[in-house]
């Protein structure tokens, strides 16, 4: 049994038809693992389970995928069925709960919730960092591409959950934050781990405050 195969054999595989969702998920505890809360996704529709074709799914500070590929509608889709499990699924990643209790908690999406309507006029907008600098209390002040005024995050609450960006509590640490490969993401080099939060969360979390 290879290490994917393995891990997938400890989480808790969930269908279409107990989510909603167009996809097989996973869902399961941390069995003490340093990174932040994830689930598994399927990145084909159906039940068809392949665990060579997995997409990985970070919840915080808001569902954005760290390994694999999902489509814009999936990843919409995934997040809000996220929304209305987080705690639960938090809960069983952190140990106090089992399988069958996660079961029993998990709500599914309502009716048409996996196939989301996208308005004809919508587009999808990536956006990039120009300019970065951290200031105390756990803030970043920034610049994105389609505008030049500085606009400020306040990633302090995020620290706070601990997890992935436990290390970032340290104001030390969280001033040495660079603007990644292709402006693409803010990160931090702590050793041989890095810890990131991409461009587009950082706009959200920046204009969804106003």
């Amino acid at each position: 049994m290879s290490e994917i195969d393995e891990e997938l054999f400890l989480m808790t595989n969930l269908y279409p038809a107990s989510t909603g969702l167009p996809m097989v998920i996973w869902v399961g505890p941390s069995y003490g693992d340093q990174h932040d809360v994830w689930i598994k996704v399927m990145q084909a529709h159906g039940t068809r389970m392949d665990p060579h074709n997995l997409a990985v799914v970070a919840l915080r500070p808001q569902p954005h995928v760290v390994a694999g590929k999902l489509s814009a509608d999936d990843l919409r889709v995934v997040s809000r069925w996220i929304a209305l499990n987080q705690a639960a699924i938090i809960d069983h990643w952190n140990g106090v709960t089992d399988g069958v209790q996660l079961g029993q908690q998990l709500r599914r999406l309502p009716a048409g919730g996996a196939h989301p309507q996208r308005p004809a006029t919508r587009t999808t907008t990536l956006h990039t960092i120009t300019w970065i600098k951290p200031f105390s209390g756990g803030g970043l002040n920034l610049t994105f591409d389609d505008k030049p005024e500085i606009e400020s995050v306040d990633l302090s609450a995020t620290l706070e959950q601990g997890g992935a960006f436990e290390p970032l509590r340290d104001q030390a640490l969280f001033g040495t934050a660079e603007i990644g490969p292709n402006r693409r993401a803010v990160l931090w080099r702590i050793g041989d781990r890095v810890i990131e939060l991409s461009a587009d969360d950082l706009w959200q979390m920046v204009h969804r405050s106003r």
